[in-house]
C-alpha cells in the first residue's frame, strides 16, 4: 500500500471511527497485518487528548496529528523530519490536480498500447472495479448488517458489523460501547472536518457511492471499532486490531511539533506517494 492510501486509512480513522463524552486521556496499541501474513505486523499507537488526536506509525516511523480545534491535520516524517500542515480544502484541491493528471497519463498510456494489450489492460481495470464492489451502473450502495456475534478485544466487548458494497462483503467492524471517547473529542468540530475531508473520495473517482453516511450513523451512539477487517483489495485482506488501552495522562509534548523538523508542502507531500 503507497503512502497516499495509508493517510486516507488514518484520515478514516481518525474523523469516523472516535465517538462516544475526563479522562486525562487514552492511549491505545495497535496492530496491521496481511491475513496471508499474521507473522508480518505494523505496529501503531492511538493518542487521543484535549481533542487532539495522535496516530504513530512506529514500524514506519510516520506520525499524523490531528487538531480538532484548528480543522487541520499534520503528517510527521520523523525519517527525514519534516512535517506537512494539511487543511482540508487545500488537500481536497492538491488531489484533485494530480488525480487528473494521473488520469491524463493513464490515457496517454493506454493509447501507447498494441490493441491486444491495451485490452488486456482494460480487462484488469474493470476487473478491479468489480473488486471493489461496483455494479453495473457503476454506483456503490453502502450497507451495513449487525451480525449479532461479539467477542472480547482488549477487556471490552466488541460487537461485529459487516459492511457491503452492493451484495460483496467490503469490512468487518468490530465495535464497543463501552468507551466514552467523546469526553476527549469535540464531535461537532469533528464532523465538520471530517465532512470537508470526505471530498477527497469524490476527487479519487468514488463519486459514485450511495448511502456513504451510514457509517456515521453506525458510529453515531459511541461505538469505537476495536479491531477492522478491510477486504477491499481484493484477495489481499487487512486486519487492524486494538490489542491494548489505557487511560492516562499524557504529555502536552506528544501533540506539539518536534523541533528542528521542516516544513514540507501538500504538493510535495502528493508527489512522493503518487
Amino acid at each position: 500500500m503507497n503512502k497516499l492510501s495509508l493517510i486516507f486509512i488514518q484520515i478514516f480513522l481518525a474523523l469516523i471511527l472516535f465517538t462516544g463524552t475526563s479522562y486525562s486521556g487514552i492511549v491505545m496499541e495497535q496492530m496491521r497485518y496481511e491475513l496471508k501474513s499474521p507473522d508480518k505486523k505494523d505496529k501503531g499507537v492511538l493518542l487521543i487528548q484535549d481533542n487532539k488526536m495522535l496516530f504513530k506509525d512506529t514500524t514506519n516511523n510516520v506520525s499524523t496529528l490531528f487538531d480538532f480545534d484548528r480543522d487541520q491535520m499534520i503528517v510527521l516524517d520523523h525519517n527525514n523530519q519534516t512535517f506537512t500542515v494539511i487543511d482540508p480544502q487545500e488537500f481536497v484541491k492538491a488531489v484533485e490536480e494530480y488525480t487528473k493528471k494521473a488520469e491524463e497519463m493513464r490515457k496517454k498510456h493506454l493509447e501507447s498500447l498494441p490493441p491486444e494489450q491495451r485490452e488486456m489492460v482494460e480487462k484488469l481495470i474493470k476487473e478491479r472495479e468489480q473488486e471493489s464492489g461496483k455494479n453495473t451502473t457503476g454506483k456503490i450502495v453502502i450497507s451495513i448488517k449487525n451480525s449479532e456475534v461479539s467477542e472480547d478485544i482488549s477487556g471490552y466487548k466488541a460487537s461485529k458489523y459487516e459492511v457491503f458494497h452492493n451484495d460483496k462483503l467490503n469490512e468487518e467492524l468490530w465495535l464497543t460501547n463501552d468507551l466514552d471517547i467523546q469526553k476527549e473529542l469535540d464531535l461537532e468540530k469533528m464532523s465538520n472536518l471530517m465532512t470537508e475531508f470526505k471530498k477527497v473520495n469524490k476527487r479519487l473517482g468514488d463519486d459514485t457511492v450511495v448511502n456513504e453516511d451510514a457509517f456515521i450513523n453506525l458510529f453515531a451512539n459511541g461505538g469505537f471499532p476495536l479491531k477492522t477487517v478491510d477486504r477491499s483489495f481484493g484477495e489481499t485482506v487487512y486486519i487492524e486490531e486494538v490489542v491494548d488501552i489505557k487511560k492516562e495522562d499524557i504529555p502536552k509534548e506528544n501533540f506539539k511539533l518536534p523541533s528542528g523538523y521542516k516544513e514540507k508542502s501538500v504538493n510535495e507531500l502528493l508527489k512522493g506517494a503518487f
